[in-house]
């Protein structure tokens, strides 16, 4: 039974590990020697593990602060996240060390909306990211699938209340889920109207 104080901490919050197979297949960055363990975040206070990347000050939060993990069979590991920055709460996607969203910030393909909600994402081997997201833009049109081929360059899959191709007179509604294969092909749910 382990009873030192680190080791009951570790074991009552979330980690994010990482186990490589193939230690050639993912980063050096981001695995370890194929079969070993590393931790890559946490949410205990007081590990280097728990800064977020890229963000001087913002820490993983306690309590729920990592929320989905997903990882290509390549080894790309894409992490939704709860942060805690200047005293507020904001959810984040983070791909590879890299916080790719972030609440409060402006979408780059609507820059005068914000990252409101993040509702699901995927990744791909070449590291090309879906994401089911909540802006703060109109009710009728704050919706979205995108996808980040690669840093910065985004593509609108899908927006609330646009027209939905090859449906006459149906637009879509709510966009929930989000995948990618390895052709950078999205797929998503959605209520149409």
């Amino acid at each position: 039974m382990l009873t030192a104080p680190p080791y009951r901490t570790m074991l009552l919050s979330m980690l994010v590990c990482a186990v490589s197979p193939c230690a050639t297949a993912i980063s050096a960055q981001h695995s370890p020697e194929p079969g070993q363990l590393k931790i890559l975040y946490t949410e205990n206070a007081g590990f280097s593990q728990n800064e977020v990347p890229g963000i001087p000050g913002a820490t993983f939060y306690i309590g729920g602060g990592l929320n989905r993990v997903r990882v290509s069979p390549s080894g790309t590991i894409g992490v939704q996240a709860i942060i805690s920055l200047n005293g507020q709460l904001l959810d984040a996607l983070l791909v590879n060390d890299r916080v790719v969203l972030k609440e409060g910030d402006p979408l780059p393909w609507a820059p005068t909306e914000t990252l409101a909600l993040i509702r699901d994402f995927d990744v791909n081997d070449s590291g090309a990211i879906a994401v089911s997201l909540s802006s703060t833009g109109p009710n009728s049109s704050n919706r979205y699938c995108v996808r980040e081929d690669a840093p910065g360059t985004w593509t609108v899959i899908a927006q609330q209340g646009n027209p939905i191709p090859d449906f006459p007179g149906k637009n879509y509604g709510t966009q929930y889920g989000a995948t990618i294969d390895n052709g950078n092909r999205v797929g998503f749910g959605f209520g149409g109207h």
